[in-house]
């Protein structure tokens, strides 16, 4: 029963570990690169705001926030329902 457990376990917090960290690099990447944070910075952005490198990347970070909601999302309610039916399997089996 344990070995059902590692390799979807595996995946779930390599999936979340790569989604984390191609998000934060995104983010590092537009701080960095598109908007600084100075006066300059406040003045490049309407220069940077149009580029076509900037609005990938931004798209990019935006997308992996929701995914990485919605693995969550789905993790939990797998979870749930999983230990539901088995709660709701282990009263059958008691009477």
């Amino acid at each position: 029963m344990l070995k059902t457990f590692i390799k979807p376990l595996a995946i779930f917090l390599f999936t979340i570990i790569t989604i984390s960290t191609i998000q934060w690099a995104s983010i590092q990447f537009l701080a960095n690169y598109c908007s600084y944070f100075s006066f300059s910075g406040f003045i490049n952005n309407f220069v940077y705001l149009g580029s076509p490198l900037c609005l990938f990347v931004n798209n990019i970070q935006s997308q992996l926030s929701n995914y990485y909601v919605t693995i969550w999302i789905s993790t939990s309610t797998s979870l749930l329902a999983y230990f539901g039916i088995r709660v709701i399997n282990f009263n059958n089996n008691v009477k």
